[in-house]
């Protein structure tokens, strides 16, 4: 795919995934520059190595579109990588992106994911090397 798009609820890591693969990125919910570059021209935002990480993309929804009509032109695989814990307005007009964006959903670890071991795991060999013997002599 030409991008990618990774979509959770806030604080499961979508960023923190995501820049272990970008060679750049813009943070949309935190850049003062970058409302005002997408507003001259979203075209502006993709300005950088690849993959670009565009973090919070529905800050900007213009995005979107520019992003997909990018993947068509450079017609090369892994362009950008968009992340989103909220959903755009749903009356926003846009592509659905459909074979040019791969989509993730992460979601938090579950209890049992997140459950830490009372005490640490031993391996067979070591717990049965550190139990005394229970032979008796006669």
């Amino acid at each position: 795919m030409g991008a990618v798009l990774i979509e959770g609820v806030k604080g499961c890591g979508k960023t923190a995934t995501a820049r272990q693969v970008a060679a750049s990125e813009v943070l949309l919910d935190s850049d003062p520059n970058a409302e005002r570059r997408a507003a001259l021209d979203p075209r502006l935002l993709l300005d950088g190595d690849t993959p670009r990480l565009l973090d919070e993309w529905q800050c900007v929804p213009r995005i979107w579109d520019t992003v997909r009509r990018t993947v068509d032109d450079r017609g090369l695989r892994g362009q950008s990588i968009l992340t989103s814990s909220a959903t755009p307005r749903d009356d926003a007009q846009r592509h659905s992106g459909a074979g040019r964006f791969g989509v993730v959903r992460m979601r938090t670890m579950t209890l049992t994911e997140n459950r830490r071991p009372r005490r640490p795991c031993r391996s067979p060999t070591s717990s049965t090397e550190s139990r005394p013997s229970q032979r008796t002599a006669h």
